[in-house]
């Protein structure tokens, strides 16, 4: 069965009578843009919906646009888990196995209460040049981040487009597809997060209550540093990040705001950065933990790696066939809601238009980034983890990430190996081998890695098959 795609549920839900299985549901006006078209976010994962019902009631409704397995049971064990733990920070949700009618077939939708208000990053953008809402909003994560540590449970995607701010400027988490609870035990996280905030060395085995200190690490640190230097958000913001991109994490001694972070007026920023910085380099499952962390430097020390973690309990059989889903680029990487920013020279601050009232997330067109910037910024949409980054400790000792293994490039080694065999002292063999091995070259050199000996194995079989190939050309004309 073909999952739907964000048209397909476009289609559908212009008729939430039809559509939808919930009686309170059919009954509902889905909000509409300056079309009259359903007003859709649509990302990697899922589309979501406006609807308000007759009573007043208004709700997010996310379709899913790809299949995880076992979503209804992680659902109901999640569900179950929060009910027991009531945290202001996160809102209602109900899964519903029969939500939509698409096609003629049934799927499952998220009905989750509708938030009102702005996305952290406009938010922030909002309020940047107020030295007292950035320490405030500092607080309140502090306080957030401990709430969920303390109910054991992991968002697991925290970013911007997950961290909405009500209009009395309090944090509230949306997005739960990704959430730990210690029922999962050691199973696999079905997705990989934001890049921007996420540790550069986090896989689909990295799932569980710790999974959060890094994300949490990332955002307090930017609160801080643009409390006291509110131009840093003009110089590293990209619209798809605080002031952190994660080419960043990847190289944070050679990182341009990482540099200018631990220059920071502010020594508590300097010192958070210094963390962060070592936090990049331990394996991920040594990241400290966000309140040992700030206990730390509150005590005017900085925080050892966290002892490596016991395994969690083994995972349900239902999860054990769970598989992540890793979405093109980088895997795991969810846009945030409203409109991907395109990378270009940012716009004199006259040509943005005020902040009018509550906005949602669907109402935001991002500000582009600053060109000294920009280009890190589109990087990380394309870029993968580099084999062999090689980045400096404070110590001076050299740490090197974990290579990815490359493909072997048969093509390549197959186009070098036909060019030494038309040297064959015969004018049709050197026809017969030589046209193979360009050909093999073209194809081995279009699928080597820039740092691969293959990609030079194709080109020598190019050249060389090229020059035999004419070679026998010529001398079966001369035979003739």
């Amino acid at each position: 069965m073909n999952w739907p795609n964000h048209t397909d549920y476009q289609d559908a839900i212009q008729n939430p009578a039809s559509c939808f299985g919930e009686e309170e549901l059919k009954t509902a006006t889905v909000v509409s843009d300056m079309l009259g078209m359903p007003r859709v976010m649509s990302g990697n994962f899922a589309s979501v919906y406006e609807l308000n019902t007759t009573d007043g009631k208004h709700y997010a409704i996310r379709c899913f646009v790809r299949q995880v397995t076992n979503q209804q049971v992680r659902y109901g064990m999640l569900t179950r888990h929060l009910q027991s733990v009531p945290l202001k920070h996160l809102v209602g949700f109900d899964f519903l196995l029969r939500g939509i009618r698409v096609r003629g077939e049934w799927y499952p939708i998220v009905k989750m209460d509708w938030v009102k208000g702005t996305p952290m990053h406009m938010y922030v953008e909002d309020h940047v040049n107020e030295p007292e809402t950035m320490l405030r909003l500092a607080q309140q994560w502090h306080e957030l981040v401990k709430e969920l540590s303390t109910n054991q449970i992991a968002h697991c995607d925290l970013q911007h487009g997950n961290v909405m701010c009500s209009p009395d400027g309090q944090f509230v988490l949306v997005d739960y597809d990704g959430m730990y609870v210690p029922p999962f035990g050691q199973s696999r996280s079905p997705e990989l997060g934001h890049a921007n905030y996420q540790h550069p060395r986090r896989t689909p085995d990295n799932y569980d209550l710790n999974l959060d200190n890094f994300a949490a690490l990332v955002i307090y640190t930017s609160f801080l540093a643009l409390a006291k230097e509110p131009a840093l958000w003009q110089k590293f913001n990209t619209g798809d990040n605080l002031l952190m991109l994660s080419n960043d994490y990847k190289d944070p001694r050679n990182s341009i705001v990482f540099q200018r972070l631990k220059q920071s007026p502010d020594p508590q920023v300097q010192k958070l950065t210094a963390v962060l910085e070592r936090a990049c380099i331990w394996p991920i499952a040594q990241v400290p933990a966000f309140e040992d962390t700030l206990t730390a430097l509150a005590n005017g020390t900085l925080p050892e790696p966290a002892p490596l973690p016991p395994p969690p309990a083994a995972a349900p059989d239902w999860l054990k066939a769970s598989a992540p889903e890793t979405p093109g680029s980088r895997p795991g990487t969810r846009p945030s809601p409203g409109t991907r920013p395109s990378m270009g020279t940012r716009p004199s601050p006259g040509t943005r238009p005020a902040p009018s009232g509550t906005r949602s997330a669907s109402a935001y067109t991002a500000t582009q980034a600053p060109s000294a910037y920009r280009g890190a910024g589109s990087e990380v949409k394309t870029q993968s983890l580099q084999s062999s980054t090689i980045i400096a400790t404070t110590s001076k000792q050299q740490v090197k990430l974990p290579e990815e293994e490359a493909g072997f490039n048969i093509f390549g080694w197959a186009s070098a190996a036909l060019a030494i065999l038309a040297f064959l002292p015969n004018p049709f063999l050197h026809l017969l081998l030589g046209l193979p091995a360009v050909g093999c070259g073209v194809f081995g050199w279009m699928r080597a890695d820039t740092k691969d000996n293959s990609r030079w194995a194709a080109l020598s079989g190019m050249v060389l098959g090229s020059i035999m190939a004419l070679l026998g050309l010529l001398g079966m004309l001369h035979r003739k």
